[in-house]
């Protein structure tokens, strides 16, 4: 993966451009409310498999709160897991770990200079 593009508009395509430039969508645009709010439907299972019916997918709500000291918070909530199926243990475990919320949430950092 060379990117994570997320089309700026609600029905906006998010996904995974490939070094070869492949693509591989994640999901849907729900909600655009910058600088405040963005939402995206998460439509991987815990294979990392792309299901495209929107009731098997869940929901990543990312809210940006300024602190008034020049920083932002930045609040990220993945919900409906459940509707995976069988494998949403094993993609909560995955977004759990360094290599998933967390190290995304610390390189966004990283980037925006904090």
């Amino acid at each position: 993966m060379v990117a994570t593009i997320v089309e700026p508009r609600i029905g906006g395509r998010w996904y995974e451009l490939g070094d070869d430039g492949s693509e591989c969508d994640w999901g849907v645009v729900l909600a655009w409310d910058p600088p405040h709010h963005v939402a995206v439907s998460w439509h991987l299972d815990g294979d990392y498999r792309y299901d495209a019916d929107a009731r098997r997918s869940s929901r990543v709500d990312v809210r940006f709160q300024p602190q008034g000291d020049g920083t932002t918070l930045v609040e990220l909530e993945h919900s409906g897991l459940d509707h995976h199926g069988p494998t949403w243990r094993r993609l909560r475990d995955d977004i759990a770990s360094a290599g998933g919320w967390p190290g995304t949430l610390r390189r966004f950092a990283d980037t925006a200079g904090s």
